[in-house]
């Protein structure tokens, strides 16, 4: 079986904001490595989860949940077709 493959991801940071990550890590219990890979992980999902949400102001929310509450109109055709299905029942 092959060995996963693995890339390589480099970050130049400053020696004040390495130190905050080591120390990070160190609480965490991790590894530098295994805590930015966390931490790196973490803020893309989130990313990517807030990318799919839609915010709407006050008076879109209240507009949606209007349409939303709002029960169905069924189409003239609809009704048509539905009454022509069960006369054709009926004569069958």
């Amino acid at each position: 079986m092959k060995a996963l493959e693995k890339s390589r991801l480099e970050a130049r940071v400053t020696p004040q904001q390495k130190e905050l990550f080591i120390q990070a890590a160190a609480v965490s219990g991790m590894s530098l490595s295994d805590f930015v890979k966390s931490a790196l992980i973490e803020k893309a999902n989130n990313t990517l989860r807030d990318s799919n949400i839609i915010e709407l102001c006050l008076e879109d929310q209240q507009q949606l949940a209007n349409h939303l509450l709002r029960p169905l109109k069924t189409p003239a055709k609809f009704k048509k077709l539905m009454a022509w299905r069960k006369e054709q029942e009926q004569h069958a």
